[in-house]
């Protein structure tokens, strides 16, 4: 069992540094290497800070089977995620943080037999620090926000799910300042901190770690947001202020529309607040990357070209920050419920859309480009499959610039991958591929040029 150099981990299946270097802390205490990783029903997650510490976990039998199984070249049925994305000839996560922590690899080395590590010392740490959250959106529930608990309670009583929190707020560990303390050692030698929820801007403990941050001069860590944006201050802390001194600090709006329709997907959002918080963020901390995350579903889909198009006019976005994660359940909220010709006006407005940036911004919007088109395409490729596709799925993964030699973390978007379960390259399709100017998809608006500009 010999560890891989840079190049052999490139070249592997199924090894992935994460379970070397990072740990995912979710809201009710599991933990886990990564947020893609799957938990399979029936199969607990490989550490829980109910149970364990970190340090423990870092070394328990969860993690030291993933690092012996990915050393011995074996799939593992967690990361089928990565897989997918793979198998449909798209970059994943695990290829992303092979390269981007490549310099790690010396970490590996150092593996013991029974798969232990002799330091802990992650160099990057996801965390939900708790499900509080001031929205309710329409697709979300009381284990991601705390805002849903009395109608999961109210719905319980009309004979509604069951499985409901025993308490609004959902905590890692009972005790806050437990898991705090395990942190704060770490913070020295982190690289990266990624922060989501809930809504990671109210919670105290974030606070503190920035405080933390401030008084160690980690400037120069990676600090990555999920956010619903409606948050700028903590009590006597100006968020935009404190990251001005930050050299990387990356922030993923998770907005879906602007103005009413905005509001009533994320119910308690003021879009005027939004605006106001964007525009403070420009003045005060320039330099931080804003980037637009909505989820696609029935209730904003059909209006997306044109809550990007707002963004980017109204100064709020640059033209290629834009990633869509899309909702699949619950299912009635799946753009896959459209109508068939709701489908085609919404395959028209984005190829539209998708002309309008190229026209307006060139290579400056080229990912968000190909991200319009390859959704396109892949709603048809699901069309095209019928019946043969009962749960169909797109699955968009932001593609990094290379990292350079020494860099640790992530590096800028330059593209995305888009996968689907849709018809793939039948022959019809293969044919088309190598046919220039094909007039295969011109009733669907296709001009048979994409595979050039891909």
């Amino acid at each position: 069992m010999t560890p891989p150099s840079a190049p052999e981990s490139g070249r592997s299946r199924s090894f992935c540094i994460l379970p070397w270097i990072a740990l995912d802390i979710a809201p009710n205490g599991e933990v886990f290497p990564c947020c893609f990783f799957d938990a399979l029903r029936g199969h607990a997650a490989p550490g829980s800070l109910r149970r364990s510490s970190l340090s423990e976990i870092w070394n328990s039998e969860g993690f030291r089977s993933l690092r012996l199984a990915m050393l011995e070249g074996r799939s593992v049925p967690f990361c089928v995620r990565c897989y997918r994305l793979e198998n449909s000839g798209c970059r994943s996560e695990r290829m992303r943080a092979n390269d981007a922590y490549a310099s790690h690899l010396p970490f590996v080395s150092a593996t013991r037999k029974d798969g232990s590590l002799d330091r802990f010392a992650p160099s990057a740490l996801n965390i939900r620090f708790s499900n509080l959250c001031n929205y309710k959106c329409r697709y979300c529930g009381p284990e991601r926000s705390s805002s849903w608990y009395p109608d999961a309670l109210h719905w319980r009583g009309e004979g509604g799910p069951t499985d409901v929190p025993e308490a609004p707020l959902i905590t890692p560990t009972d005790d806050p300042e437990k898991l705090l303390r395990q942190i704060e050692p770490l913070l020295p030698e982190l690289r990266r901190i990624y922060f989501t929820g809930g809504e990671p801007l109210l919670t105290e403990e974030h606070r503190r770690i920035l405080d933390r941050l401030v008084a160690l001069k980690r400037f120069d860590i990676e600090l990555i947001y999920s956010t619903n944006f409606s948050v700028s201050r903590y009590q006597d802390m100006d968020f935009y202020r404190v990251w001005k001194d930050f050299q990387n600090v990356h922030v993923a709006a998770s907005l879906d529309a602007s103005g009413r329709r905005g509001e009533y997907i994320r119910k308690n959002q003021s879009w005027m607040s939004i605006v106001e918080n964007r525009r403070r963020m420009l003045a005060t901390c320039p330099e931080a990357g804003f980037f637009l995350a909505p989820a696609v579903s029935v209730m904003n889909a059909l209006a997306l070209p044109d809550f990007h198009r707002e963004c980017i006019i109204t100064g709020l976005l640059d033209p290629g920050h834009i990633g869509c994660g899309f909702i699949a359940e619950p299912e009635e909220m799946s753009v896959q419920v459209l109508p068939a010709h709701l489908k085609d006006v919404l395959e028209d407005r984005c190829a539209a859309h998708a002309e309008w940036l190229e026209r307006s911004f060139g290579r400056t919007a080229e990912s968000a480009i190909r991200m319009f088109e390859a959704v396109v395409n892949s709603f048809q490729a699901i069309e095209d499959a019928g019946d043969r596709v009962q749960k169909p799925a797109v699955e968009i993964a932001a593609i990094r610039d290379p990292a350079l030699p020494g860099f640790e973390g992530d590096t800028e978007v330059n593209s995305f991958s888009v996968a689907d379960n849709g018809i793939g390259f039948n022959e019809e399709n293969v044919d088309s591929f190598f046919t220039s100017d094909t007039q295969y998809k011109m009733r669907r608006g296709g001009k048979g040029l994409g595979r050039f500009i891909w």
